[in-house]
């Protein structure tokens, strides 16, 4: 049995050198080998992850945002600071709720903060909770640095390797580099994003309006029993933390209707209350308000946060 257990070690011992090997091979050196998907900007999760993790004051911050790309580039956080709320964002591209749950489980695990904040997109309503490609975007894209960055990794991991199971190979390789305490430099990121890094988690959106004439949102659009059913989770997280949840419908192109009594048992702000709500100039064909409407628009939030005593 001892025999067994050894060669066991031996050979995820050497299975683990050999994905290290080859990551730094490919990720760093960058050689054509295509085993393992690149680190890219998309969704900013290395920019946001990096900042969070070389702050210091992250006890200073009271509230976090969760949620996907219409939270991640339509509000500046800046703004919202300026205005006086101590705020981050970890929103992603195609962040779905599951995914924000998970992410959130993670962060109050070591962070106390006072609110959380969901963007609750409604074209994400009747999706899956769980978001493979978000899920993939933040394994991919993570650069391990912290206890922190790690149990994320492995989270996402573990509830999506089967669809990609090089993606095993890829958490091992950057848990033993952050282990053995090797700093991992990504020389040249992939640029794959619709915008910059503006900071405190956000971005910001660079593309001119939509002329498409369709609408990514439209008619009624109401909550799935599975997306109420994460909601509530998220809501006991926050209740267990002494945190509070605010539920964020953000403004879209194209109307839909909106069954408040579906959230009564949250605290809900509707971006359609803006006065930029429905204007198509204002934003980009992935509903993404464009950047000087989002610093608009997060001035906005900052009165609605004022507002409900935030």
């Amino acid at each position: 049995m001892n025999l067994f257990l050894r060669n066991c070690c031996l050979v995820f011992l050497g299975f683990s050198l050999l994905c290290v090997f080859g990551y730094l091979a490919q990720v760093q050196s960058r050689l054509p080998l295509e085993l393992y998907p690149n680190p890219t900007q998309r969704g900013h999760v290395f920019e946001k992850m990096e900042e969070w993790n070389l702050n210091t004051n992250n006890a200073d911050i009271d509230h976090i945002w969760l949620g996907s790309s219409t939270c991640l580039y339509g509000i500046n956080q800046d703004v919202l600071f300026k205005e006086g709320f101590n705020t981050f964002s970890f929103c992603s591209d195609s962040q779905t709720i599951e995914n924000s749950r998970l992410l959130l489980e993670v962060i109050l695990s070591k962070q106390k903060v006072k609110t959380i904040i969901i963007d609750a997109y409604p074209d994400l309503w009747e999706r899956p909770p769980l978001s493979n490609e978000s899920a993939q975007d933040w394994i991919i894209n993570l650069n391990v640095s912290s206890f922190e960055d790690f149990t994320i990794l492995w989270v996402f991991t573990m509830k999506t390797w089967r669809m990609k199971p090089i993606l095993i190979a890829n958490s091992l390789a950057k848990s033993v580099l952050w282990i053995c305490q090797y700093s991992m430099a990504y020389e040249t990121l992939e640029i794959e994003t619709k915008g910059r890094y503006i900071g405190r988690g956000s971005g910001a959106i660079l593309t001119t309006k939509c002329t498409e004439d369709y609408c990514k949102v439209g008619g009624n659009s109401p909550s799935s029993k599975d997306y109420l059913n994460e909601l509530k989770k998220v809501k006991a997280i926050c209740d267990a933390k002494s945190a509070k949840l605010i539920v964020h419908v953000p403004p879209t192109r194209c109307d839909f209707k909106l069954d408040a009594a579906e959230f009564r048992n949250f605290t809900l702000i509707n971006g359609q209350n803006w006065e930029g709500h429905r204007d198509e100039s204002y934003f980009d064909c992935d509903d993404h308000l464009l950047e000087q409407k989002a610093n608009s628009y997060s001035f906005w939030l900052s009165s609605q946060f004022k507002q409900i005593d935030l």
